[in-house]
């Protein structure tokens, strides 16, 4: 299946790009997602430190996704 991930603010830096598009294997979840991210960026990116949105709308890393899936990737903000 194929998905177009959107990447932002310090994720996008450390990708090197701001989107692509991708082929996954059915059955594949954000968390598979997750771990890619990790294998470019390193250790700065953690468990409790991004969100992803799929198709607009919030999900949590064990949601699986669907063929022409639009994903959003982002640090959570923090402020005081």
């Amino acid at each position: 299946m194929n998905i177009r991930i959107r990447y932002f603010a310090m994720i996008k830096e450390c990708m090197g790009k701001r989107e692509e598009a991708i082929e996954l294997e059915t059955g594949a979840r954000l968390s598979d997602i997750l771990s890619r991210i990790r294998l470019q960026c390193g250790s700065s990116i953690r468990d409790n430190n991004v969100l992803f949105a799929v198709n607009m709308e919030y999900r949590d890393r064990e949601y699986v996704l669907s063929d022409g899936d639009t994903l959003a990737v982002f640090p959570m903000v923090t402020g005081g």
